[in-house]
């Protein structure tokens, strides 16, 4: 049991960091220009977010996609 709990707190662990970086990536894609690229890694970080259940993260990729939308799409 106690090992299962290590798994998986591991597993979430990774999931994390990988959302992050998803998240990074996507950043620097929209100020590097290629937005389309950045929409995609930003995306990529809210589903890993989501399926974590992290909060304030998945309000973090969603803020941050809503700024890219806005800003580089024209949508305010």
């Amino acid at each position: 049991l106690l090992l299962s709990k290590l798994k998986q707190q591991n597993l979430k662990e990774i999931i994390k960091r990988e959302a992050s970086l998803a998240w990074i990536r996507g950043s620097i894609y929209c100020t590097k220009g290629n937005v389309e690229q950045g929409l995609e890694n930003l995306e990529r970080s809210l589903e890993l977010r989501e399926q974590i259940g992290e909060k304030q993260l998945i309000m973090e990729s969603l803020s941050q996609l809503g700024l890219v939308l806005a800003l580089y799409k024209g949508l305010c």
